[in-house]
């Protein structure tokens, strides 16, 4: 699917929905930045959270640097904590439920800093903490936290047994009260999972094909593409959502077809080619170059295909198909752009090599040229230059 854009191209169901502020807004925040409001928690933090946050004893948040005691006497009168380890940067000593309750109502809050102070108190929690609340914080109806989460939940920490097994745990006990954005990061945290998967995870995202929810059963296709399922389950779901109302996934099951080229596909995009137009029409354009069984017919979809490469939006995906599909009726064009001051210069470069593959001597002489420039995408250029040189040399 590289020809089209890739299917990394058409998540636009990014992170786990909705409209809130993106996760680049929910920046953490110092410490003592997060801490300066400390008299609101209102009794909900034990003192202990104050001491292992800071790593320190902090008498200006009303805790004794001798006896531990804490002094405020509406919060948590005569609350003895125990001194923290000196090289702690974790919660000590704190009941989980405790830690729950706080980070429940902090990410919950319509106050961004308050969202802000329930990641970093997250960071700052143990690995075994950490495995607990995360589900808290995934559920959390902001987005701009639920997104921090899953950013913090990369594939390097995902594929540590431990978190292996913090995601089998919950796969296993999950049922039909697991809300939809819990699902939705299940899924996405799968994605990031490496070598053959868990029968539990295979099952569960299996499922997730038929979920009510439109963002976790995207979640679930996505996964099937990175994993390139190719069951008939899987091509029977395919067969459905090229017809389903929601245009990304009419998109994506366009793309994904390309791949598995059922018995049913060409017969069933050529007829849908004549009825759409637009961004779904080049998908399907694509495909169709790509599955078409009777090369006679690829010139045809071809020259078609060179119309969109004059469309900002179609392009790069357009010119690279080209090279690959086109004839020499498509060189003219591919010249025209190549040489238009008005293309992006990474556009011009693609369409010369284009140009050049397709055996035209000017499109060679011009990424020679564009390999030589200050401007625009010389890099590029000399890489389409090596590709040319590679595919010359007769094979040993």
């Amino acid at each position: 699917m590289v020809d089209s854009g890739g299917l990394e191209n058409r998540c636009t169901r990014e992170g786990t929905g909705g409209s809130n502020p993106s996760a680049s807004v929910l920046k953490p925040v110092s410490v003592d930045a997060g801490f300066f409001c400390i008299t609101e928690f209102k009794g909900c933090v034990p003192p202990s959270w104050m001491l292992a946050i800071t790593g320190e004893w902090r008498t200006d948040y009303g805790l004794s640097p001798d006896t531990g005691v804490c002094a405020f006497p509406d919060k948590q009168p005569g609350s003895t904590v125990k001194q923290p380890n000196s090289n702690s940067g974790a919660f000590m000593d704190t009941n989980i439920n405790d830690m729950i309750d706080t980070l429940h109502a902090y990410s919950n809050s319509t106050s961004l800093e308050k969202r802000r102070e329930a990641f970093e108190l997250f960071l700052k929690a143990d690995g075994d903490a950490q495995k607990q609340l995360v589900w808290d914080l995934l559920d959390a109806p902001y987005r701009d936290i639920r997104e921090a989460v899953i950013d913090f939940c990369n594939p390097e920490r995902l594929n540590d047994e431990a978190w292996k097994s913090c995601l089998l745990n919950k796969i296993s006990s999950a049922d039909d009260t697991l809300s939809a954005n819990i699902r939705q990061a299940l899924l996405i945290f799968i994605q990031r999972l490496e070598g053959a998967l868990d029968d539990a995870f295979v099952q569960f995202y299996a499922k997730a094909m038929d979920d009510a929810d439109n963002d976790v059963r995207y979640q679930a296709f996505v996964l099937a593409e990175l994993r390139e399922d190719s069951s008939e389950s899987y091509l029977t779901h395919l067969k459905t959502w090229i017809d389903s109302k929601d245009a990304d996934f009419r998109i994506i099951a366009i793309q994904a077809v390309a791949r598995l080229n059922p018995p049913w596909a060409f017969e069933k995009l050529s007829k849908k080619y004549k009825q759409t137009s637009g961004e779904e029409a080049f998908h399907i354009l694509l495909t169709l170059l790509k599955i078409c069984p009777d090369s006679a017919r690829i010139p045809e979809f071809a020259h078609q295909l060179a119309d969109y490469a004059i469309d900002d939006r179609f392009a790069f995906p357009a010119i690279q198909a080209l090279s690959r599909y086109g004839t020499d009726e498509e060189i003219p064009k591919l010249l025209e752009i190549a040489k238009s001051l008005l293309a992006e210069p990474t556009i011009r470069v693609a369409a010369a090599g284009a140009a050049a593959a397709l055996g035209s001597d000017a499109g060679k002489e011009l990424l020679e040229k564009f390999s030589k420039s200050r401007h625009g995408n010389p890099k590029y250029a000399e890489e389409l230059l090596e590709e040319l040189a590679h595919k010359s040399q007769p094979a040993h």
